[in-house]
């Protein structure tokens, strides 16, 4: 018997089944698994500032509301306030969006200057040629909330908005000789307050912080907070770096009356977990 031959049509037949099953796989669908949900990165950061905070400005303080008790007293000129090297601690906690933090500012000047004007404070004379010596504590509570308007997931670029609260405890205490005057004032506020922060990555590690802050209670009683920190990332839990700031307590009250204006440099050191 000869060897079979199939024609075209037979060998057409003998593949339909192959092509049909070739053609179902090519055409099965196929299941990709579902894209993640983007992971949210969270951390807590521990900052500590030494501040070379030069003082500028002036203080009044009535004695109960009467007239002629007080007149202005320069910081510097009738207080004798120096420069001081103040040392300021914040925390926070990022979630991503949300951040929420607090920072202690524990300001503290002091200083003495034998007086070429006299001046009166809460009543009490500190006449010309007097000695006075003045210590002066602002201690001051910030505790925030900002949200990120923008950020960056591969870069530290972010600008963030968000609100706060400003505690502030003020307590003068000036001292004169040879009279032997000394008078002291002691009061506190709290102001609620807007900031923002931008923040721009530099490249290798290095970043820029701007930062802005307003708080008052009225027109009349205002606080300011200006300034920038330009980091560097020594690890990925450590970060130095150095800065300028700037903060302005301007207050007009029925019996008390300042302008405390205090700048300088400052250095940062940031550990992150």
């Amino acid at each position: 018997m000869g060897p079979t031959r199939f024609s075209s049509c037979g060998r057409l037949a003998a593949l339909a089944p192959a092509l049909a099953l070739a053609a179902t796989g090519c055409s099965a669908p196929t299941f990709a698994p579902l894209p993640l949900a983007p992971r949210q990165e969270s951390s807590i950061e521990f900052t500590a500032r030494y501040w070379q905070a030069k003082p500028d400005g002036h203080v009044d303080i009535e004695a109960g509301a009467q007239p002629v008790t007080s007149t202005h007293a320069g910081l510097s000129d009738q207080l004798g306030l120096d420069t001081e090297r103040e040392l300021l601690w914040s925390a926070s906690i990022d979630l991503g969006e949300h951040r929420f933090g607090a920072e202690y500012l524990p300001l503290g000047f002091g200083g003495s200057k034998s007086i070429t004007r006299g001046f009166t404070f809460h009543g009490t004379p500190f006449p010309k040629g007097e000695d006075v010596s003045t210590d002066f504590d602002l201690e001051t509570w910030v505790f925030k909330w900002d949200y990120a308007l923008s950020k960056e997931k591969r870069t530290a670029d972010a600008f963030r908005v968000g609100l706060g609260a400003w505690w502030w405890n003020l307590d003068i205490d000036v001292k004169g000789q040879p009279s032997g005057a000394r008078e002291s004032r002691e009061w506190s506020r709290i102001y609620p307050g807007v900031h923002l922060q931008q923040t721009m990555a530099l490249g290798d590690g290095a970043r820029l912080e701007i930062f802005g802050a307003l708080a008052a209670n009225s027109y009349h009683r205002r606080l300011y907070d200006l300034g920038a920190d330009l980091t560097y990332a020594v690890s990925d839990a450590i970060a130095l770096g150095v800065g300028y700031r700037w903060m302005i307590w301007d207050f007009n009250e029925t019996t008390n009356d300042g302008d405390f204006d205090f700048s300088g440099p400052l250095a940062n050191l940031t550990v992150r977990f």
